[in-house]
């Protein structure tokens, strides 16, 4: 079911209360409203509500009885300063909107929650999840403890320097049970730089929603300007904005079995509400148009073919007869022709037994003369055989003769060669000798040279001992006292 519904009290709404809008939304044929909890009271008028002193909303009980007897979505938004990633005192602050805000869902029987993370605070992404889960984690805590039925929505942001991407809204709401992405298709539209242009665009982001097994899809759409860095600039109208409804209203219709809620941000809150309305309306009349138009076809179609299939019964029955006569006449036909095919095969029978005759006998001759051709070649084959034979004969013959020659004249020539090798074998014996001869001569004169040379010394020292023999001899016969003279 697809439930459309303003952001706020309706423009039109002139009681000005939530009971009131809760009725006027019914009366303008809509189906859910989300309220906004812009002003917050005093510190300790939340602490006398949540300690159940003081409701936190007049007309709490009638609210919810009228919305449920309505069938009225009522969904609640917490205030949009929120700081869940900001120092200790920011934080507690926003816990504080964050349990007031609830409070209030609850007593109303509002189904859903929806608020903002804040700032990143020069948290980088991944440590910017890991905060926002452990808060949202202590929220969710909190209101379980309190018994309050309702889910809490993490919206998306439209500017760079706040936390929430589909993709970390996403992360977050994966890892807590009783929370629900909530797409402000504004937001994405300018933090994508203009994301959603085609129907397929706005299926991707339904397809993430739906993976998640929700038990509604919370969504809201208007018109807006944006920069081109990412950034929203502020709300419009759905007809002065550049993201168009048509294509996501495309994408609702196949998915009609899911609960989705559209809330109206526009300015113009319930008019652009029963604007989406409208343009729904009017796909479904276009598909409705369509689809009649296919039907009537598809009528005539039938209608044609039922005409074409009744005549071409008429037109077969008539074949029918024709072709009983054309049977018969083929009947005929065939007989005719049978027994014309017969005297034909006789013909052919008696023609293929002359001509197998006459292939007999000329296969005969022919046979006859290739047994002649036979004959002859071989006699031509044996004779050519025997002058080869005597050929290779002679050719053998003349080989063992230039091989004897080439024989003899290697024996010659080895006898020459070991002749020659002998002569000088002989001439290198007869100088080794002739120089061992000399040498021997050598030998010989130089050791008679050195014989005479020691019979010389021989001699000579012979000599000088004679003269010294004799020169003692004589110093023996002197007087004493008588020197010798030299």
């Amino acid at each position: 079911m697809l439930r459309f519904g303003p952001n706020g009290i309706p423009l039109s709404c002139k009681g000005r209360t939530w009971l009131d809008a809760i009725q006027d939304v019914r009366n303008l044929d809509l189906e859910a409203i989300e309220f906004q909890l812009l002003r917050t009271p005093p510190e300790e008028e939340i602490e006398a509500m949540m300690d159940g002193s003081i409701p936190a909303v007049e007309n709490g009980e009638a609210i919810k009885a009228r919305a449920k007897s309505l069938d009225i979505f009522v969904g609640a938004h917490t205030p949009y300063y929120m700081d869940l990633l900001g120092n200790e005192e920011a934080v507690e602050r926003s816990m504080r909107y964050l349990r007031w805000s609830g409070q209030v869902a609850h007593e109303i029987g509002a189904r859903l929650i929806v608020t903002h993370i804040g700032y990143y605070n020069d948290l980088s992404r991944e440590v910017a999840i890991e905060r926002a889960v452990t808060v949202i984690r202590k929220v969710r805590d909190n209101y379980k403890k309190k018994g309050y039925d309702l889910f809490i929505g993490l919206e998306v942001n439209g500017k760079k320097d706040l936390f929430g991407d589909l993709d970390e809204i996403m992360a977050v709401c994966k890892r807590i049970n009783g929370t629900i992405p909530v797409v402000n298709f504004a937001h994405l539209h300018a933090r994508g730089r203009g994301l959603f242009k085609r129907s397929e665009d706005f299926e991707e982001v339904l397809a993430q929603l739906f993976q998640l097994d929700a038990p509604f899809v919370y969504t809201l759409f208007s018109g807006l300007e944006h920069d081109f860095e990412g950034n929203e600039l502020r709300f419009t109208p759905i007809k002065k904005g550049d993201m168009r409804f048509n294509p996501l209203a495309e994408a609702l219709i196949e998915h009609r079995d899911k609960e989705i809620i559209i809330i109206s941000s526009s300015p113009l809150l319930e008019h652009d509400a029963q604007y989406m309305k409208v343009i729904i309306a009017r796909i479904d009349e276009k598909r409705e148009q369509k689809a009649e138009a296919a039907r009537l076809a598809e009528e005539a179609r039938l209608k044609a073919e039922a005409e074409k299939a009744e005549a071409e019964l008429e037109r077969t029955a008539e074949e029918r007869k024709k072709a009983a006569a054309r049977k018969k006449a083929e009947a005929e036909e065939r007989k005719k022709a049978a027994a014309k095919k017969k005297a034909e095969a006789e013909r052919k029978r008696a023609a293929a037994k002359r001509k197998a005759e006459a292939e007999r006998k000329r296969a005969a001759a022919k046979k006859k003369a290739e047994a002649e051709r036979k004959r002859a070649a071989a006699k031509r084959k044996a004779e050519a055989e025997r002058k080869r034979a005597a050929a290779k004969r002679k050719a053998e013959a003349e080989r063992k003769r230039t091989a004897a020659k080439k024989k003899a004249e290697a024996e010659r020539k080895r006898a020459a060669a070991k002749k020659k090798a002998e002569a000088e074998r002989k001439r290198a014996a007869a100088k080794k000798k002739a120089e061992a001869e000399r040498k021997r001569a050598a030998a010989k004169k130089k050791a008679e040279a050195e014989r005479k040379r020691a019979a010389a010394k021989k001699k000579a020292d012979a000599i000088a001992k004679r003269k010294a023999d004799a020169r003692k001899g004589s110093d023996a016969k002197r007087p004493p006292g008588q020197k010798g003279t030299k």
